[in-house]
């Protein structure tokens, strides 16, 4: 994408644009008094979602050319998400923004309480490649919601979206209160390089705490969404068609390629062979037996991306898929037996189409494998006993996640998504959104009557009977 030009600065002249870092975040700045009121949110907000009406083929076009995302793909786990984002906090904004009044304890009195919801200014938002439309505009919605001025960094890894995207934002905001920046690395670190109001990243654990360690520099707030490997255990006592079918689309939305898709299956021994067997079926059944040329199946991003993957192959004891086209960045839906928590596939987080399959027989099992890999984005759990579900839910630290579904829970704008411990900080969607992007302003207001003369000095002794007034 070296020759767009537009409002975008293009990761290749970084140095040559190292003033404009600064003009971009002073702009935002100025931005912000104007982007406070209800009004510009409000109007912000329709236009965005007409914006995107009008432009649903050309997003679906480049999210076809940038990870050969099938239609139906695109718009349900990308487009339809955003336009659901918009109209819910379109529905419920006022609501929101609305001071929240509070009890006041008695030693207070006569005073009323309150919370006061404050835009905490120019924001940015660092957005990543694998679905890159939802994931640059979501965090976008939650942040014009509280009213504050955006600046936009797009990945280079998904350069049509980024084009489709820039083109939105500029007909939505001519003024420039949400701003686009495509760039690598370099331009991400220039960015960060600012006192940003808050900074929500979304990608991988590493470059997510080079992210923090340079906003504490200025003692920026972040949201760090980052990934893990998410487990996916199945009972014995399940319904296997319906489970398999559910594991398996969880696993191939995007070509695996979804930090919250199942990263690893725990299989209980007993079912082992007729859960495989579902599986091989399933694959068959969504993507037949050339799943390299099915037109509901993407592709990797990237030749490095389809390499790594790759490498997780090499002595791998392979139970289905395994076909692969280097050229095309096309990979198969493939199984594969894990006889060891210590399998190079065990090591990171997948993030793609490859499903390493353990077993388990009690508890204890579950624990050890489990204990490897804590706090994981998501956690899954396939089940009739919901006695065993809901303990291990509540037992086990994790983002969010279902029983007996895969990927759903992200779906519902009325729960929050975020990472905990390794796989991130905060939460956004619906509410959590609006209130990770505004201030919380604490506000008490009193009047001049009971001016009780004990709290000034000079101090006697009647604070000692009134101690348990005081608590």
């Amino acid at each position: 994408m070296p020759g767009h030009r537009g409002r975008v600065l293009l990761w290749d002249m970084v140095e040559k644009n190292a003033d404009k870092f600064q003009e971009l975040h002073f702009k935002l700045k100025s931005h912000v008094h104007s982007t406070r009121s209800l009004q510009w949110r409000e109007n912000s907000l329709d236009r965005l979602a007409a914006e995107i009406q009008r432009s649903e083929v050309a997003i679906m076009e480049a999210l076809k050319k940038d990870l050969g995302k099938p239609e139906l793909e695109a718009f349900s786990t990308e487009i339809g998400v955003v336009l659901g984002a918009i109209a819910h906090a379109r529905r419920e904004l006022r609501s929101w923004a609305a001071p929240k009044k509070v009890s006041t304890p008695m030693k207070l009195l006569p005073g009323q309480s309150e919370i006061l919801y404050s835009p905490k200014g120019a924001v940015l938002v660092i957005s990543p490649w694998n679905y890159p439309f939802q994931l640059a505009l979501s965090p976008v919605v939650a942040a014009i919601s509280a009213g504050n001025a955006c600046a936009l960094k797009l990945s280079e890894a998904a350069p049509e979206t980024a084009i489709v995207i820039e083109k939105i934002v500029q007909a939505v905001w001519p003024k420039g209160e949400v701003t686009c920046v495509l760039g690598d690395a370099a331009v991400a670190s220039r960015l960060l390089d600012r006192p940003w109001g808050h900074v929500f990243f979304t990608g991988g654990t590493e470059i997510g705490r080079q992210v923090m360690m340079t906003c504490a520099k200025y003692l920026t707030p972040v949201t760090l969404e980052l990934g893990g490997k998410s487990p996916c255990i199945v009972d014995s006592d399940v319904d296997i068609e319906v489970a398999s079918r559910r594991i398996m689309w969880g696993k191939t939305v995007n070509a695996g390629q979804t930090c919250i898709s199942p990263d690893f299956l725990l299989v209980h021994r007993s079912i082992e062979a007729e859960f495989i067997d579902a599986l091989r079926s399933r694959a068959l059944e969504f993507f037949g037996d050339r799943p390299l040329e099915s037109s509901s199946y993407g592709r990797i991003v990237s030749d490095r991306h389809f390499q790594r993957l790759e490498a997780l192959l090499v002595n791998a004891e392979i139970v289905h898929g395994g076909e692969r086209d280097a050229l095309r960045k096309k990979m198969a839906p493939t199984l594969i037996k894990v006889s060891s928590v210590d399998d190079p596939a065990m090591a990171e987080e997948i993030f793609g189409p490859i499903l390493p399959i353990l077993t388990w027989e009690t508890r204890e099992d579950l624990d050890v494998i489990l204990d490897r890999h804590p706090d994981p984005l998501a956690f899954y759990v396939f089940s009739n006993n919901s006695t065993f579900s809901r303990d291990l839910m509540i037992d086990r630290n994790f983002g969010g996640g279902c029983v007996n579904d895969t990927l759903l829970h992200f779906g519902n704008e009325e729960l929050p998504f975020g990472g905990v411990g390794k796989s991130g900080i905060g939460a956004y969607h619906g509410r959590f959104g609006f209130e990770t992007f505004s201030h919380q302003k604490a506000l008490l207001t009193r009047r001049f009557v009971l001016d009780v003369k004990f709290r000034y000095p000079p101090y006697g002794d009647t604070w000692k009977k009134l101690k348990g007034f005081l608590r």
